[in-house]
C-alpha cells in the first residue's frame, strides 16, 4: 500500500511513497530474520521497535557496485526516531538493516506499465498532462493507518514508514526497492530511508505531521534528486535509465492500495485505509496532498493550472480525491486536493 505517491514517468519509474507497503494477507504471525551487516558498517545502532539501522562508509554503500555508478560522482532535517539511540559517525550513512520471512520469497511490485491498467489495486491519485518535466513536488500529511493482517515482507510490522522504488523497465527485471541493491546513492548523514516516520496526526486535525517530498533532475549531472523536508537524501545516478536521463513525461501525486486477497476470501475487500482514512468529503479530517509543483525548465518550480490536472479513480465507493470549492481554496495551499477512504464498506466490495 503506498500512500501519497509521487511517481516520475518515463519508462524509467521512480516510486516514492510513505507509510507501509504489502502484499496480500496472512493470519499467523510471520517470522522474521535479519540479513548480514552490509559491508562497509563502521557503527551499528539499535531501536526499541526492533529496527537495526547500520552506519556505513558513504564511498562504500553498495551502490557503487554497480559498474555504471562511480564514487567519484558522488554529489555531496527531518529526524527520525532512531536518533534516540544514536548517531551515525561523519561521512556515513545510515541504512536500515532488512529483514526478510524466513518461509517465503520477496516480492516486487507490480508492475506500472499503464497506471489505470494496475490489476488488485485501487487508487485515488492526480495526474499532470503529459509534457517533458524535471521534477515534481507535494506536501502530505500522514499518519499510522489501520492495516488489515498482512505481511509486510520487508519489514515485519505496521508502522509508517518512508520508502523508495526504482525501475528501468516496467519492473520485469530491474529496479528495488531502498537501497537492498545498486542504485540510489544516498548522501544523507541523518536520513534512514524505511526507517518509521514521527508521527503526531490526530483524526481530529488539531496535530497533523506534514512531509514534503520533491524528486527533481540535476542540470548538471542529469541525476535524479531526491529531497524530503528541507534534507537531500541523494539520487538516482541517469546511467540507470534509458528514458529519465531526458526527462520525465508525467508526474502523479494521491494514494494507492495493493492487497491481494487469499483465495477463500474472493469478494472480501480490503479494510486498509488510504490517507486518513477519511473520504475527501469529510474535507475537515481527509488528508491532502497540497502544494504541487512541477519543474518544467531545470532548476524552475511552477504551480500547475489546476485545469491541467486529471483525477484519476479505481473506485470511489472505496477510495475517492477531490478538488476543494473554489470558494473554499485555502490562499497558502496553492494547487491541493483531499483524498482517501476506509476500503472495505457495504458499498466497497472486491
Amino acid at each position: 500500500m503506498m500512500n501519497f505517491l509521487a511517481l516520475i514517468s518515463a519508462f524509467g519509474i521512480i516510486a516514492i511513497a510513505h507509510d507501509l507497503l504489502h502484499h496480500g494477507f496472512t493470519e499467523a504471525t510471520p517470522t522474521f530474520m535479519y540479513l548480514s551487516k552490509p559491508k562497509g558498517t563502521v557503527q551499528t545502532i539499535k531501536t526499541l521497535n526492533g529496527d537495526i539501522i547500520d552506519c556505513v562508509n558513504i564511498y562504500k554503500q553498495i551502490s557503487f557496485d554497480n559498474p555504471l555508478i562511480k564514487s567519484s560522482q558522488l554529489d555531496l532535517n527531518l529526524e527520525q526516531d532512531w536518533h534516540i539511540y544514536g548517531e551515525c559517525p561523519f561521512q556515513t550513512i545510515p541504512i536500515l538493516r532488512s529483514r526478510r520471512r524466513q518461509t517465503s520469497s520477496f516480492h516486487s511490485l507490480p508492475a506500472i506499465k499503464n497506471i489505470v491498467a494496475i490489476k488488485k489495486h485501487e487508487y485515488a491519485m492526480v495526474s499532470n498532462e503529459k509534457g517533458n518535466y524535471y521534477g515534481g513536488s507535494a506536501i502530505s500529511v500522514f499518519r499510522n493507518l489501520k492495516l488489515r493482517k498482512v505481511h509486510p515482507h520487508m519489514y515485519g510490522d505496521n508502522i509508517t514508514r518512508f520508502f523508495i522504488y526504482w525501475t528501468n523497465n516496467g519492473y520485469n527485471g530491474t529496479g528495488c526497492y531502498n537501497l537492498i541493491c545498486p542504485g540510489f546513492v544516498q548522501t544523507s548523514q541523518t536520513f534512514a530511508i524505511g526507517a518509521p516516520l514521527p508521527i503526531n496526526s490526530k483524526l481530529d486535525n488539531t496535530t497533523l505531521t506534514e512531509i514534503q517530498i520533491s524528486v527533481y533532475k540535476a542540470n548538471q549531472t542529469g541525476d535524479w534528486w531526491l529531497k524530503v523536508q528541507n534534507e537531500t537524501i541523494g539520487y538516482w545516478p541517469h546511467d540507470l535509465f534509458s528514458n529519465l536521463g531526458a526527462n520525465s513525461n508525467q508526474i502523479l501525486w494521491g494514494g494507492d492500495v495493493y492487497s491481494k486477497p487469499k483465495p477463500s476470501r474472493r469478494g472480501f475487500h480490503t479494510t486498509t485505509q488510504m490517507g486518513i482514512g477519511a473520504f475527501p468529503k469529510h474535507y475537515k479530517i481527509a488528508s491532502h496532498v497540497r502544494n504541487l509543483q512541477v519543474m518544467k525548465e531545470p532548476n524552475e518550480w511552477k504551480t500547475p493550472y489546476p485545469s491541467s490536472l486529471k483525477e484519476i479513480v479505481s473506485n470511489s465507493n472505496c477510495y475517492d480525491l477531490k478538488f476543494p470549492s473554489i470558494f473554499k481554496r485555502k490562499r497558502d495551499w496553492g494547487v491541493y486536493f483531499y483524498y482517501g477512504g476506509c476500503g472495505f464498506s457495504y458499498k466497497c466490495v472486491q
